[in-house]
């Protein structure tokens, strides 16, 4: 069977899995109503449609998935089911890359293994109904790294003194890779350290074929090697290294320059970063939560809400705060607790990098076990199929490599090396490690091939080809063992998609779904305050005010300073006429909140109501 036909049917089967996994999850409240970081990118999609006054000045997080969305929303007329199969597209197509890019580095065989794996791996099929950055990232850096090894295959062509028609190709190579990692950076911030670690390579890559081509000319020149190799590869350096710096700073400009122009703030692309560190390195941090440490944040909009800056720093309250200000405070407490506490972090580093290898898939935005089970029947087979059958052939592909001397996969493990590094440094969750699973998909795809042709040849004396490749084996055992560190898994997150079903229930204003999921959530964890303070606001909606009093008061019992739960209350009260209750709650959120004016307009509102003038006065 011809090559294309192989690669057209296998894309054929990874797009019909993905668009009917998709279909599927149209049952799913969350299909119209999405939470957290995809509420986030569609919001900001509807302002860029609608409103693009309401752009935020300076981008939190990099915005470039939000603008596809925007596109396509506004291309479909909001269809939220044509971004969907856009992604079911680009993540086929994704599955055709690691194809190539394995059979560029290996072999064919070693491609369409990779392939095959890729096609029917859960967190990708996943992901393609979700409206978040973690599929176009994953194309993106593909296509990228695709036109590296092509860049790295023709740079392996070129002689000495080659004229710049010679080097036409590897510019070309250069300049459309710099292109799309700079559009991946937009679109995911961790990018910027494949593109410093890929500069580096490029240099090196350079010096060391100049080195080879130069051996000759060595020996009669009167200069040191070093000095020598160096007069030679600094015009290729400039005909490669700055295409490939200029086109990525060409792309990213944009988002600068918004910045700039609208914030008055020089933030290269968002102002994330910085909490983002303190977030994964803090003393509590598990290593793998993106919550914020301090319970007085609930959302991001209160971490750079500037008033919450200024009571936190001490600042003068009439100080200007920029979102690059909130981002390099928390950059420098996060950095100062990690050369304060330099064994506790080194643990936590560990943990950090044991997790980004582990066999489940730790939930950030939402639990992929939980949603996949409970909406979609395709995927239900292939779920158990976890990275823990994948990272045994990654690591024992090491040994083929050494062994073959085989250089072409530097990229492959650069790709791998930037993504690890950024989730070791932050935290890491199974969305944030994805983008290096195709990477050790390649790899596995060689490893399975190079230990299926070991067993072939040595069918007759296994135990000596077990003895003569011990390494190998004891990579394998490695790969198997890492994945194995216990993990609360889905269950631990069990009440939590429950309370994201309610809340999305009770956004589409379907209270007896919301209540029920409400319910279910406090069943397996009673002390969840959101789902308490949540399930009170339905009873509220539903006119059942014993009830939603009941919840908020319990709510109390476990967190007497829970935000807006005291003001909940004393509009309660006030509802029952209840004028004595309502002072004592409006008056305890005082005490939390002792700036809000419309706190104590409801506050004097209740005294007059409760006849006490003389207070109100």
């Amino acid at each position: 069977m011809k090559r294309e036909r192989i690669l057209l049917i296998i894309f054929l089967i990874s797009f019909l899995l993905r668009i009917i996994y998709v279909i599927e999850q149209k049952k799913n409240p969350l299909f119209v109503c999405p939470i957290t970081d995809a509420e986030y990118n569609l919001d900001l999609a509807e302002k860029i449609i609608g409103n693009p006054g309401e752009i935020p000045p300076v981008f939190f997080r990099p915005p470039l998935y939000s603008y596809f969305l925007a596109r396509i929303l506004k291309i479909f007329n909001n269809n939220l089911f044509a971004p969907r199969f856009f992604q079911a597209l680009l993540n086929s197509i994704s599955v055709i890359l690691i194809i190539l890019i394995g059979g560029k580095i290996f072999s064919l065989q070693a491609g369409l293994i990779a392939g095959i794996v890729a096609s029917v791996f859960p967190p990708f099929i996943f992901f393609v109904s979700e409206l978040l950055d973690t599929t176009l990232f994953i194309f993106l850096i593909l296509s990228g790294a695709y036109l590296i090894i092509l860049f790295d295959e023709s740079l392996a062509k070129l002689y000495k003194n080659s004229s710049p028609q010679k080097f036409r190709k590897s510019y070309l190579y250069l300049i459309f890779s710099g292109l799309l990692i700079g559009i991946a950076t937009l679109t995911r911030s961790e990018a910027l350290s494949i593109a410093l670690l890929l500069v580096i390579w490029i240099f090196l890559r350079i010096w060391f074929c100049v080195r080879d081509e130069i051996k000759s000319e060595l020996n009669e020149s009167g200069d040191k090697n070093f000095t020598f190799i160096l007069k030679k590869s600094i015009p290729i350096f400039s005909k490669l290294i700055l295409p490939f710096t200029l086109s990525f700073l060409i792309v990213i400009s944009p988002a600068t320059l918004h910045n700039i122009k609208r914030g008055g703030d020089f933030v290269l692309i968002s102002a994330q970063g910085g909490v983002n560190l303190y977030i994964g390195n803090h003393p509590r941090s598990m290593g793998f939560s993106p919550v914020f440490p301090d319970s007085r944040y609930s959302r991001w909009d209160d971490v750079y809400n500037p008033t919450n800056f200024i009571q936190e720093t001490g600042k003068s309250p009439g100080e200007k705060v920029k979102p690059s200000d909130i981002s390099r405070y928390y950059f420098r407490k996060g950095m100062n607790l990690i050369f304060a506490n330099p064994v506790q972090s080194f643990l936590l580093f560990l943990k950090k990098f044991i997790l980004f290898f582990n066999n489940k898939e730790i939930p950030d935005n939402l639990d992929e076990y939980f949603f996949s089970r409970e909406f979609s029947k395709i995927i239900i087979p292939l779920q158990y199929f976890s990275l823990g059958y994948i990272l045994p052939f990654s690591f024992g592909s090491l040994f083929f490599i050494y062994r073959r001397k085989n250089q072409r996969v530097v990229p492959v493990l650069i790709f791998i090396l930037s993504i690890l590094i950024t989730n070791v440094l932050f935290f890491t969750t199974g969305r944030l490690r994805l983008p290096a699973i195709p990477f050790l998909i390649i790899l596995a795809g060689f490893g399975i091939k190079e230990i299926i042709d070991l067993i072939l040849i040595s069918k007759n004396k296994l135990k000596e080809a077990f003895k003569n490749n011990l390494p190998l084996w004891g990579l394998i055992f490695l790969g198997i063992l890492i994945p194995q560190y216990p993990f609360p898994g889905s269950k631990h997150f069990l009440p939590i998609s429950y309370f994201n079903l309610g809340f999305a229930e009770g956004e589409k204003g379907n209270l007896k779904e919301a209540e029920k999921y409400y319910l279910i959530a406090l069943n397996l964890h009673p002390r969840y305050l959101e789902a308490k303070k949540n399930l009170g606001a339905v009873y509220l909606m539903e006119n059942k005010l014993d009830e939603a009093e009941k919840e908020w008061r319990e709510l109390l019992q476990i967190d007497p300073h829970c935000p807006k739960i005291n003001e909940s209350l004393g509009n309660l009260m006030m509802q029952k006429h209840n004028w004595d209750e309502a002072i004592k709650f409006f008056r305890e959120e005082i005490k939390l909140n002792p700036k809000s004016e419309m706190l104590r307009y409801k506050y004097e509102e209740a005294l007059l109501k409760g006849s006490k003038i003389e207070e109100a006065r």
